[in-house]
């Protein structure tokens, strides 16, 4: 079973969607025992979705837009 550094590395770096099924269901086994990592996990996801609809661009407006959506989204319950 991984460890919560190697599930919050893992996710950090992407590897969680490129590595093989058994090691994505591990991931996901862990997500499912761990708060703290399924709280990062939907944290990183959120900060992924805001910095693509971001763009290159990024000027102060949209930056403070940003982090208002980004803190919207992370206050959501699943």
């Amino acid at each position: 079973m991984l460890n919560c550094s190697q599930v919050a590395r893992s996710i950090a770096s992407d590897e969680y969607r490129t590595g093989g099924l058994l090691y994505r269901m591990s991931i996901r086994l862990h997500l499912a025992m761990c708060r703290q990592c399924s709280r990062y996990f939907r944290q990183i996801r959120a900060l992924g979705s805001v910095l693509r609809e971001v763009g290159d661009e990024f000027p102060i407006s949209q930056a403070l837009a940003a982090r208002d959506r980004l803190l919207a989204r992370l206050s959501r319950k699943p």
